[in-house]
């Protein structure tokens, strides 16, 4: 944990403003339907087949996928666990209040899918700032690589395809929109991470942040 308490509220807080990004950007992808992200055609699959919300699905995948990356060596983190617990409820919140219903014209439900899968890169990027490790599902990842010393992109790409294959199977919302966000939403991090850094620039922000970091560093040579 954090010595310096107003970077950890601080760090936190970009955790939770990139849950919120993300979420709300799978739910404008579920609205738009034209397909969502690999993932979400399993959560959406298993919804189909169980009484269960897609939100609940998310958070009791979530759990199985950070006890299966801690049998294979990866433990989770603060993050890890915060991921796990509140981004399920995040979207079954946002399809409850139906903030993004389905439009009327296929251009429309295009645009919005489009919107949806930069928020799902823009919260990913955001979550990244925060410093708090990895969710659940990079975990999984993360310990499928270091076991097998097989590229993080193959194995995303196989684990993101085993996904979409099971989703299928169980009738979830796979479309277009599902390829697209696939090949998309790794390009959408990386410029948002740009974007990001390009805006802690701002003198503002940037005296802010510097702020943080000389109290971190201050809390440390005190400590030693």
């Amino acid at each position: 944990m954090m010595k310096n308490p107003r970077k950890f509220v601080f760090s936190f807080f970009l955790l939770m403003l990139g849950i919120v990004f993300t979420t709300n950007g799978i739910a404008m992808q579920i609205g738009a339907k034209v397909g969502v992200n690999p993932w979400d055609v399993l959560h959406s699959g298993l919804s189909n087949v169980t009484p269960l919300s897609i939100g609940t699905v998310n958070v009791l995948v979530g759990v199985l996928l950070v006890a299966i990356s801690w049998l294979l060596g990866v433990p989770p983190h603060l993050g890890t666990i915060v991921n796990m617990l509140v981004a399920g409820p995040f979207i079954d919140l946002w399809l409850y209040l139906d903030l993004y219903p389905t439009p009327a014209t296929l251009w429309a439900r295009a645009l919005l899918f489009c919107c949806g899968t930069f928020l799902l890169g823009f919260g990913t990027a955001v979550y990244f700032k925060a410093n708090f490790r990895y969710g659940p599902r990079d975990g999984l990842m993360i310990a499928l690589h270091q076991k097998t010393g097989i590229r993080i992109g193959w194995v995303r790409a196989a684990i993101e395809i085993t996904v979409i294959v099971i989703g299928l199977l169980f009738g979830g919302m796979f479309g277009v929109g599902t390829i697209v966000s696939a090949l998309a939403v790794g390009f959408l991090i990386e410029f948002s991470l740009w974007l990001l850094g390009w805006l802690g620039r701002i003198p503002v922000l940037d005296k802010f942040y510097r702020n943080l970091c000389r109290e971190d560093e201050e809390l440390g040579s005190t400590n030693d």
